[in-house]
Formats: C-alpha cells, sequence, structure tokens
C-alpha cells in the first residue's frame, strides 16, 4: 500500500493498477470486475465467496453526505482494506492516477452519484466549496444569508469574509449576489 498525507492525516492507498484490477467504469457508474485476479485474496475460499457476491456488480452503497448522495465502499487485498468514493475509483480509472496530494474530485453538475469522467475534476478544498449546493440548514433560501439572532437582521458572509448585516432579505441576497460575481471560480449552479 501507499501512504500519502492529505490535510495533516496520513492515508494509506492501494496502487493504481490493483484499483484498474478491481473496478471498470461504464459511462457514470464504477463497476467491479469479473476478471478480478485471484491474487488480491488470502485464499481460494475468500476468492470464492467474492466471486458468488460481486463479479459485475455496482461498486458501493450510496452513502448520504448532507445533501448529497455517494456511492461509497471498501476494497480488500491480502486481507487489508481500504475504504474509498466511487467517484475516487472513477477519476483513478480515468486518469491512471490519484487525485494530486491535497486536491479534492469535485462532481461538476452537483449530483455525487454521476461518476462520468467528463463530470469529475480536480479541485482545491476552496474550488470544491465554490460548487457547493445550498446546505439543506439554510433558512434563507440562499448561501451566505443567515439570520443573526443576537441583532436580528440579516447576515452576510462570502468564504468566511463579513459583508454586511441588513434589515431586509431581499438586500442581503443582493449584496451576497454581487459579492459573488465579483469572485472567480464560483460555478454557475454554487448555492442552489
Amino acid at each position: 500500500m501507499l501512504e500519502t498525507k492529505r490535510s495533516g492525516l496520513r492515508v494509506k492507498k492501494f496502487p493504481v493498477e490493483v484499483v484498474q484490477e478491481c473496478f471498470q467504469l461504464h459511462g457514470d457508474t464504477v463497476y467491479w470486475r469479473e476478471d478480478r485476479p485471484q491474487s488480491h485474496f488470502l485464499n481460494v475460499w475468500g476468492y470464492n465467496i467474492w466471486k458468488a457476491k460481486f463479479p459485475g456488480r455496482v461498486f458501493g452503497a450510496i452513502r448520504r453526505d448532507g445533501n448529497n448522495k455517494y456511492r461509497f465502499g471498501s476494497i480488500s487485498v491480502q486481507g487489508k482494506e481500504n475504504k474509498i468514493f466511487a467517484h475516487i475509483v472513477a477519476f483513478i480509472l480515468h486518469n491512471n492516477r490519484y487525485p494530486a496530494d491535497e486536491l479534492f474530485v469535485d462532481h461538476i453538475d452537483g449530483n455525487g452519484l454521476n461518476n462520468n469522467p467528463s463530470n469529475l475534476r480536480e479541485v482545491s478544498r476552496s474550488g470544491n466549496r465554490r460548487n457547493a449546493r445550498k446546505p439543506w440548514t439554510n433558512k434563507s433560501g440562499h448561501v451566505g444569508v443567515s439570520w443573526n439572532k443576537r441583532n436580528k437582521k440579516w447576515q452576510v458572509v462570502g468564504a468566511g469574509k463579513y459583508l454586511g448585516i441588513f434589515n431586509d432579505l431581499a438586500e442581503a441576497i443582493e449584496v451576497r449576489k454581487a459579492w459573488q460575481q465579483s469572485q472567480e471560480n464560483f460555478t454557475n449552479r454554487h448555492g442552489e
């Protein structure tokens, strides 16, 4: 297994070749390969159990993360397990490499189940957030606009920067939209 640092944590991952031996990509979906090598398993018994259950099936279970869904599962090779998202697997299969350290794989259309390589891009953490959906906890209906209980007014922030406080929700929304348009790298669907 390879080891890398990601956000200060040590992350172990299988070599790209092993991922390619386990999975195949059709359209926007990752599948277990039918011809996965027996050498990935500790013994014939483990291989036969896997062979009866997984070949040709869609990889991973759907996992909800806030207001989005992703496929997530694990790979086990010679008794060592690695948990991984299907969009990371799709990225690896298409690009023959892992995403660069400290970069993320972002779904351009915001659909965490659409793992088509044309819908995936490598971005920084801030770039990933600039393509984020509106949080399900949002009460104003607009990203960056929230109710300030202490002041009993609408507060506006952008990328952690305080943009002001307003009595009128419409005015707060306009200030946030104007700020967002003045910034680079926000996608059209940010906050939808």
